[in-house]
């Protein structure tokens, strides 16, 4: 049982570790930094657009405002700001959903040749 002992520690150090590591892996990756953990993010790229040339603009939320924002390789300018919009989900929808079951009997219907009749 003495032999063991030093194999168990070794073992439970390693575990400790890999375990430390993957706390620290997802801390960072849920806030960005290992600053601010478990806080909302408050500035959001919503939307890229690239120009050619090195230029671009880019949507750019911070907390409730949206922000236009022009870029070039020597310049960065805001082109415009606005209240951010909030899009019901449930409206949003243009036209309905179809039903799977409609879906997938369409898609597996027999298909026929161009000119011939389905009976």
């Amino acid at each position: 049982m003495s032999s063991l002992a030093p194999l168990l520690t070794v073992v439970l150090f390693l575990a400790g570790l890999a375990l430390a590591g993957w706390f620290a892996v997802a801390l960072r990756s849920r806030s960005g930094s290992f600053r601010g953990f478990g806080r909302k993010r408050r500035l959001a790229l919503v939307e890229r657009l690239d120009l050619g040339e090195r230029r671009f603009v880019a949507l750019v939320r911070l907390d409730d405002r949206e922000l236009l924002v022009g870029g070039a390789p020597q310049a960065l300018s805001v082109l415009h700001s606005a209240e951010a919009r909030v899009e019901p989900a449930a409206e949003s929808a243009a036209a309905p959903a179809l039903p799977f079951q409609a879906v997938l009997a369409r898609l597996l219907r027999p298909r026929t040749p161009a000119g011939e009749e389905r009976s």
